[in-house]
């Protein structure tokens, strides 16, 4: 907006709904592609390193590319709010820091709502758990999408954890994609 660049496309017999959600499919599915291709390569090396030295457990393939799956979703899920922050602001700097500050914050909040449920967090006062279990429910936990763990010691996945998941990703990302296009729908671009 700061520059310009989306007043040439606004201009076009495309509806603004139309231009938030095709640009993000197109940078969806970039980013998709270069998760495929990096974990092509990811996976190429654990096979060569497994045959050098051989694991104590076997490998699980599958626990890999879901670990390498949920990771682009991850990425997916960051980049619709980071688009959220977009269409509200015309300047550069919030999309950018409000999209860093929402990934460090969205690795931390599984920690901190269990910090809060435990019983060293019943010493914080109510305001503050109450404050934390909000932010945990508003912002996006990424924990859930983090399976380097399993992948790495071999573990078996839980697959309902893993619909749970998929299905949390589904609907943050089209509550965000909608506020997104509703709010750059509305906009007034001078």
């Amino acid at each position: 907006m700061e520059r310009r660049y989306t007043f040439s496309v606004v201009g076009l017999p495309l509806s603004r709904q139309g231009y938030v959600l095709g640009k993000f499919a197109g940078i969806a599915g970039f980013m998709l592609l270069t998760a495929l291709m990096l974990g092509a390569v990811a996976c190429a090396v654990v096979w060569y390193a497994s045959g050098i030295y051989p694991p104590s457990r076997p490998t699980l393939w599958s626990t890999i590319y879901c670990a390498i799956i949920f990771d682009a979703l991850k990425y997916v899920l960051l980049m619709a709010v980071s688009f959220l922050l977009s269409s509200v602001s015309t300047s550069f700097f919030l999309p950018v820091f409000g999209t860093i500050s929402v990934f460090l914050v969205g690795n931390a909040t599984q920690q901190v709502y269990e910090f809060v449920h435990s019983p060293a967090g019943m010493t914080l006062s109510p305001f503050v758990r109450k404050l934390a279990a909000g932010l945990y429910y508003l912002l996006p936990n990424f924990a859930a999408f983090d399976l380097k763990v399993n992948a790495i010691y071999s573990i078996d996945l839980p697959i309902f954890g893993l619909l749970l998941t998929c299905a949390y990703w589904g609907v943050y990302t089209v509550i965000m994609l909608l506020l997104a296009a509703t709010i750059f729908s509305r906009r007034e671009l001078q």
